[in-house]
């Protein structure tokens, strides 16, 4: 059995190169800029190697005759990936600019709420879940916000 692409992060770019000559009409001339190569090593791949097939005929397709990759060639969360964790743009329009927006927001509810997530989930008109999705999505921790 082999482990998840986010275990093998050594194999990525072996597995970039071979799939660059499934998906690419000229792969051996296809360049990475250095914030897209390292967006492909920190996301975690949660669909693996398909996923990254996916993402790497995006990303040649969108550069077309430049042949230089870009990071507004890949998807969203791939592009938006630090750290290790993705931090996939907010639902709706404008998603990009509506996450340090959210983050904050959500953080200042736990302060005032002093990390009750049901509060803050009612104060911000959301449902529970998915001030728990922002949370997890922002690597926030209500328990820093709880009086010992």
């Amino acid at each position: 059995m082999l482990l998840p692409l986010r275990d093998r992060r050594e194999d990525i770019g072996l597995l970039v190169a071979d799939l660059l000559g499934e998906v690419a009409t000229e792969p051996d001339r296809m360049t990475f800029a250095p914030e897209v190569a390292r967006a492909l090593f920190l996301y975690t791949w949660p669909l693996n190697v398909r996923e990254l097939r996916q993402c790497l005929a995006r990303a040649s397709t969108l550069a077309g005759g430049g042949r230089i990759v870009e990071k507004s060639h890949l998807p969203p969360a791939v592009a938006n990936a630090v750290g290790g964790k993705t931090i996939p743009p907010s639902e709706g329009a404008g998603e990009a600019q509506e996450g340090p927006r959210i983050q904050a927001q959500i953080e200042a509810l736990l302060a005032e709420h002093e990390g009750n997530v049901a509060e803050v989930a009612r104060a911000m008109g959301k449902a529970r879940m998915q001030v728990h999705r922002w949370m997890k999505r922002f690597g926030i921790e209500p328990k820093r916000f709880r009086k010992p």
